[in-house]
């Protein structure tokens, strides 16, 4: 089992370590949101989530609750899903448009 993902943080910005990689897997902060959102596009479980991006519960948390409030995801408490919303695909579009230039 991989073990999840370590936060460290720094004056200048979050990065997340993962031990069991073979090479250093450092992420910016946006990075894992992008992640996230990506992953979240047509819903998805907080389980699924773990799984694809090897954040700890705890983080989990702590990230999804500041892109909620944010208004880039949204949770449906009924069906226990997040899902990426209108504002969290203009976010992801301007990531991917920055990457390329």
């Amino acid at each position: 089992m991989e073990q999840p993902l370590v936060v460290y943080k720094s004056l200048l910005y979050g990065f997340y370590h993962c031990p069991t990689k073979d090479c250093i897997y450092d992420m910016a902060i946006d990075d894992v949101i992008t992640e996230i959102l990506k992953v979240c596009k047509n819903g998805c479980t907080k389980e699924k989530i773990i799984e694809e991006t090897s954040l700890s519960h705890d983080q989990l948390r702590r990230i999804t609750a500041e892109i909620v409030d944010k208004g880039l995801l949204r949770y449906i408490e009924h069906q226990g899903v997040y899902i990426t919303t209108d504002k969290g695909y203009i976010f992801l579009d301007t990531k991917t448009t920055n990457q390329e230039t």
